[in-house]
């Protein structure tokens, strides 16, 4: 009785043995590979600046806050919606410096 425990044991302890080598062989030699692919589209989103009375604004002219006069100059500026494939999220700020409040 005692030989044939033993030999269970045995028997058992070889199994075990055998499945975490057999697993780690596995893990080890597995040569899985993987292709990434990115696909792009094309957003386009364009910026607007006009003055305030329809005409387009020049870069580099003063601006003060109020209503265009001789002096001021009000702009107005309108994003055009994205025309391209994908989805955009656009976010305009517009600030005047504390100084012209």
């Amino acid at each position: 009785m005692k030989k044939k425990t033993i030999l269970v044991a045995a028997i058992a302890v070889m199994l075990v043995a055998a499945l975490v080598v057999g697993g780690t062989l596995a893990y080890f030699t597995d040569t899985k590979t993987e292709t990434n692919t990115f696909t792009t589209g094309k957003v386009s989103i364009t910026l607007n600046e006009m003055n305030a009375d329809g005409t387009k604004f020049t870069q580099g002219q003063k601006l003060l806050p109020g209503s265009q006069t001789k002096n001021n100059i009000a702009k107005r500026v309108t994003i055009t919606n994205n025309t391209g494939s994908e989805e955009a999220y656009v976010w305009l700020e517009e600030l005047i410096p504390a100084a012209l409040n």
